[in-house]
C-alpha cells in the first residue's frame, strides 16, 4: 500500500509539472507574439545607423505576414514568418538551402546573416533582443501554419 501511494505521489507531481511546462512555454508563445505585434519593449536599428528605431516601427508583422496567402496580398516586401517556412530547408535569398533554429534565427535578427551565410537586405532593421526575447518569438513563429 505504501509503495502504491509513493507511485501515485510521484505521478501526480508529473502531471503538475508538465503542466507547470505547458503554462510556461504557452507565456512564452504569447510573449513572442507581443515582439511579433511590436507590443513588447524591444529596440533596433537600421543598418549604418546607430539611433534606436521607435518601437512602432520594429514591429515583425509590419513586413512579415504570418502565412504566405496572406503575403500574396501586401507588398511581397518580406517572406512569412511561420515554422512551415523557417524549419524546411530550402533556398532562400540566392544561397544554398538551409533551414532555421533558434540560433540562426537570433543572429539573423541581431546581425542580419542567415544559416547558410547570406546577409538578408538591409532594410530589415537589426534589433538588441534578448535571450528571452529572441527564444519568445521563435516560439512564436514556429507554431504559426
Amino acid at each position: 500500500m505504501r509503495m502504491r501511494c509513493l507511485d501515485l505521489s510521484l505521478s501526480m507531481l508529473c502531471v503538475l509539472i508538465g503542466c507547470a511546462g505547458a503554462h510556461a512555454q504557452t507565456a512564452d508563445i504569447r510573449r513572442g507574439e507581443r515582439v511579433y505585434l511590436g507590443e513588447a519593449d524591444v529596440s533596433g536599428h537600421m543598418v549604418g545607423h546607430t539611433t534606436n528605431l521607435p518601437r512602432m516601427a520594429l514591429k515583425c508583422v509590419n513586413c512579415h505576414a504570418k502565412d504566405a496567402s496572406v503575403q500574396k496580398d501586401k507588398t511581397g516586401f518580406a517572406p512569412p514568418l511561420s515554422g512551415a517556412h523557417l524549419l524546411h530547408q530550402k533556398s532562400r535569398r540566392g544561397g544554398p538551402p538551409s533551414k532555421y533554429d533558434l540560433p540562426g534565427f537570433c543572429k539573423l535578427l541581431r546581425e542580419g546573416i542567415d544559416p547558410a551565410f547570406v546577409v538578408i537586405d538591409n532594410a530589415m532593421p537589426r534589433y538588441k533582443l534578448s535571450l528571452v526575447d529572441c527564444e519568445s518569438l521563435w516560439l512564436y513563429v514556429k507554431q504559426l501554419k
